[in-house]
């Protein structure tokens, strides 16, 4: 955690919404309480090397500025890494001979002090040959910034102060990258290899290749340091000609010479290729090429003067200047110059993709799926190539007793915990009502829901005609949704809904909002629920519209069914879509048995928050904000609140009003508000910690203050984090214990007691097979990877905060990735077993699952939240919707869509 930081208010910006000012209260950093107790003990392997020492000395930090003779600053870091190389072997260079680790940016760092404060000198060194040079000259200014005293770091990992100096952690991170970055192309802490085709892949059907690399970070822990290491991915442009992209990005086919871009394709490539880094090779001259803007004309029509005055197309100027025939001559070029009006123009056909540009748009639908077929790997697996990328990115021996340093080239086995696990509770009327998990998982064989609702008022709109929805197949999935419902708890009295065909709607995307209001208003205008069926192609666009529409234009709660879900009309789907109903219509499908750890002594909200943002694509769409709160004691039923906010602001800048809401959704159904809030906040960086919590801490304060004066309920705070590299594995030889390896087939029981022995789960369930194994002490492997309720809370966590692991559910298919939660403030003064017990039964609370989930159950209902307003932006922005009534008009301003007060006292976003 970095030191403690000032808070401010900040200005209005562009929405008109500044956060509220601040006024900083309470602790900031919470000490651990204790190492948490309960639960079966047993050992884990983890992705973490000792550094056996820590340098006890000064580190000299030095800035670089690297500059062209024009005094144009460079940022590539391949140059200035190369050029920084080549002056440590100039004689005269303060570097030369010397030990030194560099950023590739501004940062260097040197384990003894250098003659003088400040060095520039010029360096000439072979060009890669994009510029057209054989040499390249460049200028280096190099200037001592401070000393850092490494002690400081030691003294926090011995647990001397709760202040972990970063500068100090910075410095290792540099040290350990800095090896690793000259013979790897790097991503911040990752390093992919170069020219390595084990490492590359290409997806099908596209020109973006598939990066596979290593993520190595330091990270501190109490009485040592730690080298993290992870697998990581990244995506890249495939190299090659660019006109390959330009003609798949409009879809046009290979080698069509005489192709023209319309409007919307000339728009389509324009998102693709603006910024690209290309060269060309004309008469055995390579130069570089950055795409500015594409040219409005074709390359046989625009045009450019030269010095003389004379006017050339850019098609005859490289017939006249290079003697090279246009084969395109109907497409557009590319201008280089980031001056406009000095236009460079380049025919897009004469240029390649220069290597390892990232690649940040979206990928579609198959693409995604090859990519998570690549990357998701089994435990076994990914500890294997973990285990192999250390020998790959280590340092030199000389090197490393330079700076002091020294790392165990074994994986630790560290101390873990595994949970009990929580029996969830249906309603008495079941033929079993208490349901025991296993690994982290039930089904609703003879069940009904907790409070199960009448649903008896309903319409089906199928968005396609009968073609794709058979009248005998809609009327048998109806009928297979009704009886399912009644089994379940959930009781319709009206079996034979109206149905609706409307083939012609999606044509006309306006005309899906009166397609709903023809089907409602043909139930007299009053309906419970509209359940919309979708064809299988471009779903999405229709989904996002019937969410934009339903939800805050009509205020009626809607419930989509893709096509083939229609077809086959499954029991097992159809239960899943009746939680989802049930929670909709207002019920509770289920209760954690018995009262949840620490909710019962008094009234209790828990709370979660998340923001979600734009992709670095659409960085014109708004942040959305989301937080929701429990309004009963066994957190069945929640509020929610939605805002926006800037564009990539992670603080929760309205989360004061947002809170209010939910405090008086609270106080209005039990009759007084909450003395105790329990805060779970997603998506905030270790570097935000301090700030942010204080900041949103005091915000809910002020919406307490503002419903009653004097009004102050104790707080935890809570941040959760799922990006971040720690993961757990099986130790050796508890990989699946002995259970079964084929389809159907079942293994032995797990040991028993506390020491039992070798023993198999049960296998899995046809076809997957294989799916559970036990091992030691009973302790289940399901799918090879760390039973659900894991939680590591010493040796790879904090020195002295409170802080921990937690894997709260069964990994189905590669690695389980725990959700890491930190404690930022805490009035309650929870004990670390209460909260890690509570945190754990909450992940059973998630209403349409019949497992336990990743992360506790309010952060997610807070993503999902955040989602679904992400689907109103997507209708309003495609114009989806345009012209369907006057309030759309007005809602195009990035405050709105809102929530239609009808939806307001529901669990709507299910």
């Amino acid at each position: 955690m970095s030191a403690p930081a000032t808070a401010q208010s900040r200005p209005a910006t562009a929405t008109g919404q500044g956060p509220p000012p601040v006024e900083v209260t309470g602790e900031a950093i919470v000490p651990r309480p204790y190492f948490g107790r309960k639960g079966r003990a047993f050992k884990v392997k983890s992705n973490f090397f000792p550094m056996q020492n820590v340098p006890g000395k000064t580190i000299y930090h030095w800035e670089v500025k690297i500059s062209t003779p024009q005094n144009h600053e460079v940022r590539d870091r391949a140059s200035c890494r190369q050029c920084i190389m080549a002056w440590a072997e100039q004689k005269d260079s303060p570097l030369y001979k010397q030990q030194f680790v560099y950023d590739g940016q501004h940062i260097l760092y040197t384990p003894v002090a250098l003659k003088k404060e400040g060095y520039d000198a010029a360096v000439e060194f072979p060009d890669d040959g994009t510029t057209g040079r054989d040499k390249r000259d460049l200028r280096v200014d190099l200037k001592f910034v401070a000393g850092i005293d490494m002690n400081k770091l030691i003294k926090a990992i011995n647990n001397e102060t709760m202040v972990v100096p970063m500068e100090c952690v910075q410095v290792l991170n540099v040290v350990l990258g800095h090896h690793p970055s000259l013979s790897h192309f790097t991503v911040g802490r990752a390093f992919y290899p170069l020219n390595d085709p084990a490492s590359e892949r290409i997806l099908a059907n596209s020109q973006v290749m598939l990066n596979i690399g290593y993520r190595a970070s330091v990270r501190p822990a109490k009485g040592r340091m730690l080298l993290n290491i992870d697998v990581a991915n990244t995506l890249t442009y495939k190299p090659g000609p660019l006109m390959e992209i330009v003609l798949k990005a409009a879809g046009i086919p290979p080698n069509n010479k005489t192709a023209t871009l319309s409007a919307n394709q000339r728009q389509q490539v324009a998102k693709h290729i603006i910024g690209l880094k290309t060269f060309s090779k004309l008469q055995g001259n390579k130069r570089s090429h950055r795409i500015q803007h594409l040219s409005k004309d074709s390359v046989s029509v625009t045009s450019f003067a030269t010095e003389d005055g004379k006017k050339h197309t850019v098609a005859s100027w490289f017939k006249q200047a290079h003697n090279y025939t246009i084969q395109y001559p109907n497409m557009p070029c590319f201008n280089s110059n980031k001056d406009s009006s000095k236009a460079t123009w380049i025919p897009l056909e004469v240029c390649e993709v220069d290597e390892k540009q990232l690649y940040r748009k979206t990928l579609d639908l198959n693409q995604s799926r090859e990519m998570i077929t690549i990357t998701c790997q089994p435990p076994n697996v990914r500890a294997a190539k973990i285990n192999e990328s250390f020998s790959r990115i280590q340092s030199p021996a000389q090197m490393l007793e330079a700076w002091s340093l020294k790392i165990d080239p074994k994986m630790m086995d560290i101390d873990a915990r595994c949970l009990d696990i929580p029996s969830v509770k249906y309603a008495d009327s079941s033929k079993a009502p208490v349901v025991q998990p296993v690994d982290g998982a039930w089904n609703l064989r003879d069940k009904k829901m907790l409070t199960g609702m009448t649903l008896s008022a309903w319409t089906v709109v199928a968005f396609a005609d009968q073609r794709t929805f058979p009248g005998d197949a809609v009327k048998n999935f109806v009928s297979q949704m009704v009886s399912t419902c009644k089994l379940s708890g959930l009781n319709i009295t009206d079996g034979q809904p109206p149905l609706f065909w409307e083939p012609n709607a999606t044509k006309d995307s306006a005309s899906i909002g009166a397609a709903i209001r023809k089907a409602i208003e043909a139930r007299g205008g009053k309906v419970q629920m509209v359940m919309c069926l979708l064809a299988n192609a471009n779903n999405a666009v229709v989904y996002n519209t019937v969410k934009l529409v339903t939800d805050t234009m009509i205020g009626v709660p809607s419930q989509c069914v893709q096509e083939k879900h229609v077809r086959t009309a499954n029991a097992q789907y159809c239960a899943n879509v009746c939680m989802k109903l049930n929670l909709k219509l207002g019920g509770a499908n289920s209760m954690i048995n018995g009262n949840l750890t620490w909710f019962s002594e008094r009234p209790t909200m828990v709370i979660g928050a998340d923001v979600t943002h734009p992709s670095q694509a659409d960085r014109s769409m708004p942040s959305v904000a989301a937080v929701v709160g429990s309004i009963d004691k066994s957190c069945a039923f929640y509020r929610s609140s939605i805002r926006v906010q800037d564009s990539g602001e992670e603080s929760l800048w309205q989360l004061g009003p947002q809170v209010e809401e939910l405090l008086r959704a609270f106080i209005k159904r039990n009759g007084k508000g909450p003395e105790r809030l329990l805060f779970y906040r997603d998506g905030v960086s270790e570097g935000e910690f301090d700030l942010t919590s204080k900041t949103e801490v005091n915000s809910v304060l002020a919406s307490c203050e503002k419903i009653r004066a004097g009004w102050r309920p104790k707080i935890t705070y809570v941040a959760c984090q799922k990006r971040h590299n720690a993961r757990f594995f099986p130790e050796d030889g508890e990989n699946g214990g002995g259970g079964g390896s084929r389809p159907g087939t079942a293994g032995g029981r797990g040991g028993g007691g506390d020491r039992g022995g070798r023993g198999g789960g049960r296998g899995g369930p046809p076809p997957r097979g294989g799916g559970r194994g036990g091992g030691r002490g009973g302790i289940s492997y399901p799918y090879g990877n760390i039973p659900p309720g894991t939680v590591v809370d010493s040796t790879v966590t904090h020195p002295s905060l409170f802080d921990f692991f937690m894997c709260s559910h069964a990994g189905l298919k590669g690695t389980s990735r725990p959700t890491h939660y930190h404690v930022l403030r805490d009035d309650n003064r929870i004990g670390a077993d209460e909260l890690q017990a509570l945190t754990y039964e909450l992940c059973y609370t998630y209403g349409k699952a019949t497992r336990s989930v990743s992360v506790v159950t309010p952060v997610y209902y807070a993503h999902v939240v955040a989602k679904r307003a992400r689907c109103w932006f997507a209708a309003v922005r495609a114009g989806e919707v345009g012209g369907l009534s006057e309030r759309l008009e007005k809602e195009r301003s990035p405050r709105v869509p809102k929530l239609h007060p009808a939806l307001d006292g529901s669990m709507w976003f299910m």
